[in-house]
């Protein structure tokens, strides 16, 4: 695609074409289980061992996506028969939408490699095989993890191209170095990572129904390089998602391909080994609250909730969760204090006539509140405080007796009020799922995370319903459009009653969009239109790193996401003395808030100061 140089040419030369092989099979059911503690379910099983790697992996959430894929080429590259292992990328590109799934999605990967004795801490390691890889004879140097987020300081796996690496990373990231414009890095290394991103690699596209013009890039990249540009080294591209359709592909370059794409589903074993995740008890009803109520509405949310579980708020806007966040605080507060005065009144009242009183065994639930624009550093905190919680719910942690906050969960329960970070990725199983009106594919999404794993006999999921009649955005409706809205609208209240649907498990749902279909074969449940699709004669106008004459470079930001317009501030603080200085340190990616610009004017009230691109902080601004 592009000379990467004649050093880095060199070592892709020295890359042997065989793995040392075992003589003894190797079963992949023991592989494995020593890497997860859990036995794979058959298409696991199957993605690892078919002679052929899909396009397409259409499988429910909770039902091990990432597990499979990453542990499927680690099979194939490593352990398999010999034509498998030389037919597999060196290279694992886990590409995803967010920086919260790709530090969970790390933190696996790595405990797998440890769990086989095939973790490598930094690139070029020579350590000696052990654990699981030694008992397996594998006679080859282990594996590095690499992330790529903003912020976050890259190893040098890029000077080891011989060696077999796994890549986890953004879309930001990755696809901005796949375009030879790579994010974060200098540009003297761009056709480095270009050539090496776009060589030997398997990408992973996961979540691809929120990546935007990502995805679309990704259609054509792949369109690509099975084309005039084609590689040195085979490449070759999966996508995955729960709510994914075959004609998101139908981009320009890559339509003629739509029919050859092999997907990925789950097998009749499957549905009967996953059955109780499948049909998972989650019955639909609407919040019978206005939605401008917002005190109502909390009130609602409150008087849902069940001791000992989790309640999991999902809306569409940071300023709405903050508010339903605070009204939620006040109404327990509020109750409590009600429920105080009771108790004390029964008590008062003597033994004898206490038993005829009703007490209320109400406890009072933590509260977490979950946004996007929180300062990462503190959001990962929430996530780290949300998962710990998960945990002692469904009794995989003991509570320390020690901590008031743990003992209050495990009795008590959490109320936690979030936007759409929750939707996909962190695995979390609330009991009671309350949420407003989305587009379909997001409501897919968002039942997912309601009684996960068919842990609960009975779990609850309420909608709340939001103004749906403009074609246009408002405030009630963004990010989404309310054309959107209405879909969704029109499948919960007309569908789901016409189709007898009482709950939204996945099998539930699969039936639905099934009955729909075969009634309306033009009805797209799932839209997709990029506003940006990479051409080839675009593409090889990256290959050029110069400047163009105003000084600058090719903008590609609109094929890597969406181009809605940025309402954000970049803010950041500290404790200083006096004013800033000239050498006043830039701020690191941790200490970055997002804020919108329309909200910071609340803040001008005290001074700030305004960094310009070589931050020279001396302009105070009242």
């Amino acid at each position: 695609m592009i000379e990467i140089g004649e050093q880095l040419q060199t070592k892709l030369n020295e890359i042997p074409e065989n793995l040392p092989n075992s003589s003894e099979k190797r079963d992949f059911d023991d592989f494995f289980l020593k890497a997860t503690g859990n036995k794979p379910y058959p298409y696991q099983k199957k993605l690892a061992t078919d002679p052929e790697l899909p396009d397409l992996i259409k499988i429910p959430t909770g039902a091990g996506k990432t597990a499979a894929v990453i542990l499927a080429w680690l099979w194939r590259r490593r352990f398999a028969e010999e034509k498998i292992r030389k037919n597999t990328p060196r290279r694992l590109v886990y590409c995803l939408p967010m920086r919260v799934l790709v530090e969970q999605t790390k933190e696996r990967c790595v405990t797998w490699l440890k769990n086989l004795g095939l973790y490598a801490e930094t690139p070029g390691t020579n350590e000696p095989m052990e654990g699981g890889a030694k008992e397996k004879n594998v006679e080859d140097k282990k594996i590095t993890v690499t992330v790529l987020m903003g912020g976050e300081d890259s190893d040098d796996w890029d000077i080891y191209p011989e060696r077999d690496a796994i890549i986890i990373g953004t879309q930001d990231m990755l696809l901005s170095r796949a375009l030879n414009r790579g994010y974060g890095m200098s540009r003297y290394r761009w056709p480095i990572h270009f050539g090496l991103l776009n060589n030997d690699c398997l990408w992973v596209m996961d979540e691809v129904q929120l990546m935007g013009n990502g995805l679309a890039t990704s259609a054509q990249l792949e369109s690509f390089r099975m084309g005039s540009c084609n590689p040195i080294k085979k490449t070759k591209t999966i996508w995955m998602s729960a709510t994914m359709e075959k004609n998101w592909f139908e981009t320009i370059d890559f339509k003629s391909q739509i029919n050859e794409l092999k997907e990925l589903r789950l097998s009749d074993d499957d549905l009967q080994l996953l059955k109780n995740r499948l049909r998972a008890t989650k019955t639909i009803e609407k919040l019978d609250v206005e939605y401008k109520k917002i005190e109502k509405i909390a009130k609602s949310i409150v008087n849902k909730h069940v001791n000992g579980s989790m309640t999991l708020v999902i809306v569409n806007r940071v300023d709405r969760a903050r508010e339903i966040f605070k009204k939620i605080k006040e109404e327990i507060k509020k109750k409590s204090n009600e429920e105080g005065k009771e108790k004390k009144k029964v008590k008062n009242m003597g033994k004898k006539k206490q038993s005829s009183q009703f007490v209320s065994e109400q406890g009072v639930p933590e509260t977490m509140l979950l946004h996007s624009h929180f300062r990462p550093i503190d959001k990962q905190k929430k996530i780290e405080q949300l998962q710990k919680a998960e945990r002692i719910l469904r009794e995989k942690t003991q509570p320390n007796s020690e901590d008031s906050w743990q003992t209050s969960v495990k009795k008590n329960g959490v109320i936690v009020v979030s936007t759409q970070v929750v939707e996909a990725g962190i695995d979390i199983s609330a009991r009671t799922l309350i949420t407003e009106l989305p587009p379909f594919g997001s409501l897919v999404q968002r039942f997912g995370r309601c009684n996960r794993n068919g842990e609960y006999p009975d779990a609850n999921v309420f909608w709340i319903e939001l103004p749906t009649e403009s074609k246009t955005r408002n405030k009630y409706t963004m990010p989404y459009k309310s054309g959107e809205l209405e879909d969704s609208k029109k499948i919960l209240t007309e569908y789901i009653t016409k189709y007898n649907i009482k709950n939204v498990n996945p099998e539930e749902i699969e039936n639905l969009i099934k009955k729909i279909h075969e009634e309306n074969q033009s009805v797209d449940l799932f839209p997709y239109s990029p506003s940006h699709v990479i051409r080839i004669r675009d593409f090889r106008g990256l290959y050029s790193t110069e400047m163009d004459l105003s000084g600058g470079y090719t903008d590609i930001s609109p094929f890597i996401r969406d181009n809605d317009v940025d309402l954000n501030v970049h803010v950041y603080w500290r404790e200083i003395k006096g004013e800033p200085g000239e050498n006043e340190l830039a701020p690191s990616h941790n200490e970055i808030c997002n804020v919108p610009f329309y909200e910071l004017k609340e803040l001008l009230g005290v001074k700030v100061w305004l960094g310009n691109g070589i931050m020279n902080m001396n302009d105070g601004t009242n």
